[in-house]
């Protein structure tokens, strides 16, 4: 294959790499639970390990495919690996590497592992670094280059300086798998060409395999924020309307037990039954959830009330 058409097949590959990242972020962002385990601001061990574990199950089939149909794209193991671990901390990053890597290792590819290994770690160790956990979502490699605005807001907007780290650091970990994968051949997968634009495009597709997954799953945390902020607002005036009704009711009933009292003492001990039924359903803590039961006695006990 002369030159040019090697150039051109590696371009295709690696804009099919980043389409594969972004398909593989789509899909998982559907799983509620994927969600709820991505999104968890803070993980426990048992957590961690099992999003690592899933994130590895992906990249493993990935690494399979690659050697099945020996079509490169697949193999996103480096950027998964990153991934789970500046999501979920070092373990994370490990499980996911070390489970990505066992195809590799099948195939007589022995530095996968370590390498796999230490890009899960220094994802990990990359997320313990950045000041606020939260800025993990805003990564994009896209950052402000202006050295004077970096130089002025380098202590005040932590997050650039951040942005900036993550950034290199994919870099020199592309950067180191290609020396790595040349110096041992076939003991460690990666892609390379001698063209310089080429291999600035391998690098930079690897910072978009990382960042475009980072920005979609971050557009659906936005969304279920949005949601439960709409929820609570819901809720908010609900509480509110409770809260002016109540007294009107409330009193009302009071008025109508203190004439009821006198001339039909039996109608008005069912009256305060029924208000304390109503009471004690109101004081109770409201879930998402309520019986069906529950809310037909509730409106029973309340239509009863009004029609005295």
């Amino acid at each position: 294959m002369d030159p040019s058409s090697a150039r051109e097949l590696l371009l295709l590959v690696l804009l099919v790499k980043i389409l594969a990242a972004a398909s593989i972020a789509s899909i998982l962002g559907r799983s509620a639970s994927f969600k709820q385990l991505v999104f968890l601001p803070e993980k426990s061990i048992r957590e961690r390990f099992v999003f690592g574990f899933v994130l590895g199950v992906v990249l493993l089939f990935g690494v399979t495919l690659r050697l099945i149909f020996r079509f490169q794209a697949p193999d996103l193991s480096l950027e998964g690996a990153v991934l789970a671990g500046v999501l979920g901390g070092p373990l994370a990053g490990i499980v996911a590497g070390g489970l990505a890597a066992l195809p590799a290792l099948l195939q007589q590819e022995v530095l996968a592992l370590p390498v796999l290994l230490a890009a899960g770690a220094l994802g990990g160790f990359a997320r313990y670094i950045i000041p606020n956990k939260d800025d993990v979502w805003h990564f994009s490699p896209f950052f402000d280059l202006n050295l004077y605005r970096w130089f002025r807001q380098r202590f005040g907007y932590p997050r650039g300086d951040w942005q900036m780290f993550f950034f290199l650091l994919l870099i020199v970990m592309e950067a180191g798998r290609i020396h790595l994968g040349r110096a041992f051949p076939g003991r460690l997968f990666y892609l390379f060409n001698g063209y310089p634009p080429i291999v600035i495009a391998l690098c930079l597709t690897t910072v978009a395999s990382v960042a475009i997954p980072l920005t979609i799953w971050k557009n659906i945390r936005t969304e279920l924020q949005l949601e439960e902020q709409r929820r609570l607002l819901v809720q908010a005036r609900l509480d509110a309307l409770t809260a002016q009704i109540n007294p009107h009711f409330l009193f009302n009933t009071l008025n109508s037990i203190a004439s009821l009292v006198r001339t039909d003492p039996e109608t008005a001990r069912q009256v305060i039954f029924r208000l304390s039924n109503i009471l004690r359903r109101l004081l109770q803590k409201h879930e998402n959830f309520t019986p069906l039961s529950d809310e037909l006695a509730f409106i029973d006990d309340y239509l009863a009330i009004e029609v005295i």
